[in-house]
């Protein structure tokens, strides 16, 4: 009797086999996926954020789906809705501040409307009309010239054009309701449930804080740029290094292509100058690239940095070697006279350019660590 054959066999999986055993269902389960993490990025809070006015709009819209609901408040539940579309921001503070300023206009503008309607119900049918008509006026110019104002626009912009809405819906519609009153108070009724929905589930589920994404986006500007000066030194002398590097981060591009006022030729120093000038930069480009660093790490973590004093001295000493090959350079210049010199001139210009803005760059960053310790000081970060 035969044995069997025991030989295993490797069958290789690839992707497209799994591709194809899926179903349709899995397969936009899986693209929708990954198009909402392309949405929402690597902060999670942003789709908690799009859950949470999602839950204050189903909220609010039950108003209108449940019919015992609809009989008590009629189509004024559309109030209620357009205040959660309009007030909820991201963070609390902002969605606080726009409901603040919702409240304070919609309050004014409502009792002001509810004045003039009841003003011109008193009156007959076409003096009615023309009052109103003069109110409209007059308040709506005179609250839009506020808007031009510096400190209220940047400040009550939107509280203006809320009593402006409010105003003029509560005052015209006093012209064909006969119970002004009932109207405006169920108005402003919704307008307060809307209120209240977006300001509790924005300040009490999981709230957003405006200043934890400053702490943040400060953070990520100073480890970008620290990473954008290290690529563009690189770029610069990865012909004396004799290697090239690769690419790894995109935010160089927008940091180089800002020198690029000429052809890249123009630009581009020269073997000699590179060789010259290659250790200097580099020792200041690694300085300012650090102090950067150690400047992110202290505001991310809220721990406190060396004392500025410190790295000024460190930086100062390495844009001392940047002005020290400058004026060697500058001395071999004026020794050579004719074609020589003017070639020496020309090749200077490039280096003279990115060193003058590494120079400045530094002094820059001497400022940044002060203001950062102090910052440290203030907000009492813990020592190093």
């Amino acid at each position: 009797m035969e044995k069997p054959d025991s030989r295993v066999v490797a069958i290789e999986i690839t992707d497209d086999i799994v591709k194809k055993k899926e179903s349709p269902c899995s397969q936009f389960h899986h693209y929708f996926l990954k198009q909402l993490g392309q949405l929402t990025g690597d902060d999670p809070r942003k789709l908690l954020h799009c859950v949470k006015v999602g839950c204050a709009l189903l909220l609010v819209s039950l108003l209108y789906l449940i019919e015992p609901l609809y009989e008590q408040v009629g189509d004024n539940a559309m109030w209620a809705i357009m205040t959660v579309v309009v007030m909820f921001e991201y963070t609390a503070g902002a969605t606080l501040s726009k409901g603040l300023n919702r409240a304070s206009g919609t309050i004014l503008g409502g009792v002001l409307g509810l004045l003039v309607g009841i003003l011109a119900q008193k009156l007959d049918r076409k003096a009615s009309a023309a009052c109103i008509s003069v109110f409209v006026f007059v308040i709506g110019a005179t609250a839009t010239r506020f808007r031009f104002v510096p400190t209220i626009k940047r400040r009550y912009d939107y509280g203006i054009v809320v009593f402006l809405l409010t105003y003029n819906l509560v005052a015209v519609s006093g012209h064909r309701e006969e119970q002004i009153m009932r109207l405006a108070s169920d108005r402003l009724a919704m307008i307060a449930f809307g209120f209240t929905v977006t300001i509790m589930i924005s300040l009490i589920i999981f709230p957003v804080s405006a200043g934890d994404e400053l702490h943040k986006s400060l953070v990520s500007k100073f480890k970008n740029i620290k990473g954008s000066l290290e690529e563009c030194i690189d770029e610069i002398f990865k012909d004396v290094d004799g290697k090239e590097k690769p690419q790894t981060r995109s935010t160089s591009k927008s940091y180089i292509s800002v020198m690029h006022s000429k052809s890249a030729d123009e630009l581009m120093p020269s073997d000699s100058m590179k060789i010259t000038f290659k250790y200097s930069c580099k020792e200041l480009v690694s300085e300012i690239s650090g102090t950067l660093g150690e400047l992110a790490e202290s505001i991310e973590k809220k721990k406190k940095c060396r004392s500025h004093e410190l790295i000024n001295g460190q930086l100062s000493a390495a844009a001392m070697a940047i002005n020290a090959d400058i004026a060697e350079y500058k001395w071999t210049m004026l020794k050579n006279e004719g074609d020589n010199r003017s070639i020496l001139e020309i090749d200077m210009l490039p280096i003279s350019c990115l060193a003058f803005v590494l120079l400045e760059i530094g002094e820059k960053v001497q400022e940044l660590a002060k203001e950062v310790e102090e910052l440290g000081d203030l907000a009492s970060f813990y020592g190093s």
